[in-house]
């Protein structure tokens, strides 16, 4: 049975699904992985690391929207959308002021964020009470 759940609360689980959980231990594996490498420039580091961001965010939104269409009730997707993608901005924003933050971080912030914010707008569903099989 689903359960009927406030937009904020089916969005923040989405936001800490698939613009966090995910996405932080994908990344742990990419950097045991890239410890291994030569040394890299530095834009070359950033275009690595917000490509596997942005397959990690897709892949990881694709799991989430699966997850929220089995256990929640969604009955405005855009709502849901729109809401956890602001929490994924406003916290990689404040996750930018806390760090000395460049131009380029900025750029991984906005590539994470559209990325998020497509993959969830194509992938989220919106539900009623009966469960298909």
């Amino acid at each position: 049975m689903r359960k009927q759940s406030a937009n904020w609360y089916i969005a923040a689980t989405h936001y800490l699904t698939a613009g966090f959980v995910i996405p932080l231990l994908i990344m742990f594996i990419f950097g045991l992985f890239i410890g291994f490498l030569p040394v890299l420039p530095k834009m070359l580091m950033y275009l690595l690391y917000s490509g596997v961001m942005a397959l990690a965010i897709w892949l990881a939104t694709i799991y989430s929207a699966n997850f929220l269409k089995k256990k929640y009730i969604i009955k405005d997707r855009n709502k849901i959308v729109n809401l956890s993608t602001i929490y994924l901005v406003v916290l990689g924003i404040i996750g930018l002021v806390l760090q000395s933050f460049s131009v380029l971080s900025i750029i991984v912030l906005v590539v994470e964020a559209v990325v998020f914010y497509l993959a969830s707008k194509k992938y989220i569903e919106e539900t009623s009470e009966e469960i298909a099989v």
